[in-house]
């Protein structure tokens, strides 16, 4: 799992205890999560393996018994889709103050990466031409313009975005990268500050969030001037802005039950007991991997495996 990830006290453990009186953690599971990072999960081949990502990385179902992720897909009873965004506030449209939200700062810009990603690279660019037209703020290690917002404030910037971002009518919310289904905080937050999301990434954003909330990037890439026109031509017109901020931020269609379905997802598979799936029968992935080494690599893997 990520970093700090607390294995006492988390999502999953949570669920299980509403089900069960005892959650025995052991070197010896039954049942194993395990994240994107690294390949420790490779030990346990005994249990049932429930891979959970938070990145933008399709699951591997010739490893993974079951999987929670963000892709659009059916696996039969197997996968379970969680955007990662639901684990911030759920935007709402509250009653707000016109005036107040129009008197507001122009725009931010929040980030410390500006080369991992199709999407660091091209908001920077993005950023770069929007202040050619008005001032953008930018606390983050790229393109800091707010020297006093770079020091220990920063230390604890995930618990204060929120309430930073609420002081601007615009919020650039480019990705790293553009993943199908693949939506971040980056969209939630600005939403939840009510301030305009500029927002690039997940090509089917507008299936979980409404088009009339956001202003929607994807498309522009070769077209940022356009793009830039687009945020003047909504800046400059306080109707036009205020239709963003008052309408819906999710889709009609959407249903806020993530974690009733979650939790029935994760009950089913531990109700089947510790019976893994059979995912590799022939043991074809070895094999084929093992009979594409060059003659040198497979003498080293065999003397390897007899050690």
């Amino acid at each position: 799992m990520y970093k700090d990830f607390n294995k006492e006290e988390n999502l999953f453990v949570d669920i299980l205890r509403k089900q069960y009186d005892e959650v025995v953690l052991t070197e010896q599971p039954d049942f194993l999560f395990y994240g994107p990072f690294g390949i420790d999960h490779h030990k346990f081949n005994n249990c049932v393996k429930i891979f959970y990502t938070g990145e933008a990385i399709f699951p591997n179902f010739n490893e993974c018994d079951y999987a929670i992720a963000f892709d659009r897909m059916q696996f039969g009873d197997r996968y379970f889709r969680r955007p990662i965004w639901l684990d911030e506030e759920y935007p709402v449209s509250d009653n707000l103050d016109d005036d107040r939200m129009l008197e507001r700062k122009f725009c931010n810009f929040v980030y410390s990466n500006d080369t991992k990603g199709e999407g660091a690279k091209l908001r920077k660019t993005f950023a770069q031409k929007l202040m050619k037209y008005k001032h953008v703020d930018c606390p983050g290690r790229v393109l800091n313009n707010m020297h006093e917002a770079a020091g220990d404030r920063l230390l604890d910037w995930r618990k204060n975005k929120v309430s930073f971002i609420s002081q601007y009518k615009f919020t650039i919310a480019f990705e790293n990268s553009a993943y199908d289904g693949y939506t971040t905080e980056k969209m939630t937050q600005p939403l939840s500050a009510h301030s305009v999301p500029i927002y690039w990434g997940n090509p089917s954003v507008t299936l979980d969030f409404n088009a009339d909330a956001f202003i929607n990037a994807n498309g522009y890439e070769s077209r940022l001037d356009e793009l830039v026109e687009w945020i003047i031509d909504v800046d400059s017109n306080p109707q036009k802005y205020l239709q963003y901020i008052h309408a819906n931020p999710m889709c009609d269609t959407y249903v806020n039950n993530e974690m009733e379905r979650l939790e029935d997802f994760i009950f089913s598979i531990v109700s089947k007991g510790n019976q893994p799936i059979c995912k590799d029968p022939l043991d074809f992935a070895r094999r084929m991997s093992v009979d594409n080494l060059s003659r040198k690599e497979k003498i080293k893997y065999f003397l390897l495996k007899r050690k």
